[in-house]
């Protein structure tokens, strides 16, 4: 049963170009990454939109929380990197480069927070999971 929607083509405040993920936070706020407008644009839990951060070739592809640190954790797909913003979406540090060694990132998509706070990605051309502290 479909309960609400949001959202419809476009540039403005609560408008996409190409959804590439969506995430919830722990109070139950929407984030919404869109790959065409290189940012991600946060809702409440109705669908109103609160706020948006990003830009700058931002090419996200997952999200997931530290309520414990209040940060967000995100996989930047084309620039071989993880990111960490705080709730306000500013960016706060960064992790990666491109290649394949043990310090590279070569693609990372899916993300996982463990119970003791590490992050562990899934690299689609390594083939591989590392786990991170971050």
């Amino acid at each position: 049963m479909l309960l609400f929607r949001f959202g419809k083509a476009g540039k403005a405040d609560g408008e996409f170009q190409q959804i590439s993920g969506v995430s919830v936070d722990n109070d139950g706020n929407i984030y919404v990454l869109d790959e065409g407008r290189e940012k991600v644009q946060v809702f409440d839990k109705d669908g109103k939109f609160l706020s948006q951060f990003g830009g700058d070739g931002l090419a996200l592809r997952r999200l997931v929380f530290d309520s414990k640190k209040g940060e967000v954790i995100a996989s930047d797909y084309y620039n071989h990197k993880l990111k960490v913003f705080n709730m306000k979406g500013e960016l706060l540090r960064e992790n990666g480069q491109y290649g394949t060694g043990l310090g590279d990132l070569w693609f990372p998509y899916g993300l996982a927070l463990t119970k003791d706070g590490k992050i562990a990605v899934a690299e689609r051309e390594n083939h591989r999971v590392k786990v991170y502290t971050v």
